[in-house]
């Protein structure tokens, strides 16, 4: 029992670590909504999870070349899935296929790794999404666009970039909204525009800007905000490589390092990703240089 509280506050104090407004974007009063107590039960529910689905993927309108927040945060959460026995499979565009392709390939887990694409249009996505609601029973958004109220989906600067988004977000409306699929889904984001934002949309159209253009209305069982989203993405993966040392009583490896981290980030920018903020292939994250990340990761680790 008392492994177990100690675990718990450790969760918790990684879910406070993330909540770090380096990008000075004004997340603090999204943070006092969502409070600091959404990463445990996330962290609980995949732990029984079997089959995985994690999509990401964004697609910068103004030079249409994939950002570099999101896949590293996706790959984590899939190193801890696969080393705790689960079934794990990534999904993004069809017009981010190569690029996403070559991303996993880095990762020392990628021939475990099984991958797929959704349609840029909804009604040839349609029948594919029913097919893999049938095949996953937890979902997992990181740093992907959701809907806003009129359908459309929108960056933080309120440019709509639906042209370069795939539907993938029905899978998690779909999921949300039929209990009977038993299908748990997670969302991670950083802006208010991404998929599981619906939670807390008042708060998005209350404190963020464009936040009444851009709000997603996308709800998901499990909302995790963070800085930047790939934060969230550790923490999901460090919460579960915990859990599963406490309850299996054996040591994991930790998911997540400094050198893989930097390996994952220059290899994106070698397939034409670029910083969300500048649009420019920078060694950065949301316009964050990787040394502040570093600090970050380090501090989750220790």
């Amino acid at each position: 029992y008392q492994r177990r509280v100690r675990g718990d506050d450790i969760i918790h104090e990684l879910e406070k670590s993330i909540h770090q407004d380096v990008g000075n974007r004004g997340l603090e009063p999204i943070w006092r909504t969502c409070e600091d107590n959404n990463l445990l039960p996330a962290v609980i529910s995949l732990f029984s999870s079997r089959r995985v689905l994690i999509v990401t993927g964004f697609c910068i309108p103004n030079c249409q070349r994939p950002e570099t927040d999101g896949p590293p945060g996706a790959l984590a959460i899939a190193r801890a899935l696969l080393s705790l026995g689960k079934s794990v499979t990534i999904a993004t565009d069809e017009s981010l296929s190569v690029f996403m392709r070559g991303v996993i390939e880095v990762d020392p887990a990628h021939k475990q790794i099984a991958f797929l694409t959704i349609p840029d249009d909804l009604s040839s996505a349609g029948p594919k999404i029913k097919l893999i609601l049938e095949e996953f029973d937890h979902l997992v958004s990181i740093e992907r666009l959701g809907r806003a109220k009129d359908n459309r989906y929108y960056t933080m600067r309120a440019i709509d970039n639906s042209k370069l988004t795939s539907p993938l977000d029905q899978l998690f409306i779909d999921s949300y909204n039929n209990l009977n699929l038993g299908v748990k889904t997670i969302g991670v984001g950083d802006g208010g525009n991404e998929i599981g934002m619906g939670n807390i949309i008042e708060a998005v159209e209350k404190y963020i800007p464009n936040g009444k253009i851009i709000a997603s209305v996308v709800k998901c069982n499990y909302l995790i905000t963070a800085g930047v989203s790939n934060w969230g993405g550790y923490a999901i993966a460090l919460g579960l490589t915990l859990m599963a040392s406490q309850f299996l009583q054996k040591s994991f490896p930790p998911p997540i390092s400094v050198k893989q981290e930097e390996e994952i980030l220059e290899t994106m920018l070698e397939h034409g990703a670029v910083d969300g903020v500048t649009s420019e292939r920078l060694k950065k994250i949301d316009g964050i240089t990787f040394d502040e990340h570093i600090n970050l990761i380090n501090k989750l680790l220790n």
